[in-house]
């Protein structure tokens, strides 16, 4: 499935939480978004605001459940792990 969509996560001109239809708002919730968070107007700093479950898990350990909303949200293995891999707390010795 191509990122293509309007429920586009990575966009800031994505849909608002309001007009998403009950599948997108099921797919949003089961991979962490809430209201708050998926609204574009929370992004005002410029920063995305991503799903928690984009920090804890990697694409590969998603359940397949989770992977499939994530699809419909416009995420793609790449893009979830580039995330995944960014929110990763740095180690330092």
């Amino acid at each position: 499935m191509s990122s293509g969509n309007e429920w586009n996560a990575l966009s800031p001109s994505h849909a608002n939480w309001q007009d998403l239809d009950g599948q997108a708002k099921e797919a949003a919730s089961m991979i962490g978004y809430t209201e708050e968070s998926w609204n574009p107007s929370h992004w005002q700093s410029g920063t995305l605001v991503v799903t928690p479950l984009a920090k804890e898990k990697a694409w590969d350990t998603l359940e397949a459940p989770q992977r499939d909303a994530a699809k419909l949200l416009g995420f793609e293995k790449k893009s979830w792990d580039t995330i995944h891999t960014q929110l990763q707390p740095t180690k330092t010795f």
